[in-house]
């Protein structure tokens, strides 16, 4: 599932054959939604939610071998 970065404080729901409550999300938050989801809280509140940038794998560093 897409993670996504909340740009704003949000909070809302959405009503259909169930009610799907988003947030409440305060900006900085990451979230996890589906492309259909995430596209409709965009079009809610425009620009509420970017891609969230992958985190960075850590890197191991192997330690340099030294011949006494």
């Amino acid at each position: 599932m897409p993670r996504y970065t909340v740009t704003q404080n949000y909070s809302a729901e959405r009503a259909a054959a169930s009610v799907t409550q988003f947030g409440p999300w305060t900006a900085g938050d990451e979230v996890e939604l589906d492309e259909p989801d995430a596209e409709w809280v965009n079009v809610d509140s425009a620009g509420t939610l970017t891609p969230a940038k992958p985190a960075k794998a850590a890197v191991k560093k192997s330690a340099a071998s030294k011949d006494d």
